[in-house]
């Protein structure tokens, strides 16, 4: 998702970028049970769900999820992807 800042309805500079993966079913439309498990696995990235835990317990559980999410929601592009997304979205 890129987001700009625009000035009299037109794009003049590209605030940031998430460069995430959204989950589609075979048809081209956004995957509801996947998209339910991306929620879930950022809720547990924050520790939400979190039971009680005795205070020398370290949760982990926050750490694996994050990289779960990370490898299944997210991607890294390339510098020539970075620049075509900006170009793209500078386009008037």
């Amino acid at each position: 998702m890129v987001y700009v800042e625009l000035a009299d309805r037109k794009p003049v500079e590209v605030v940031r970028i998430d460069y995430m993966l959204l989950p589609l079913d075979p048809e081209g439309r956004l995957d509801a049970n996947l998209q339910s498990r991306k929620l879930i696995l950022a809720g547990k990235m924050f520790g939400f769900g979190m039971t009680g835990t005795a205070e020398r317990v370290v949760d982990f559980g926050p750490y694996l999820a994050e990289k779960q999410y990370h490898a299944e929601y997210k991607w890294k592009p390339t510098e020539n992807e970075k620049r075509a997304l900006v170009d793209l979205a500078l386009e008037h």
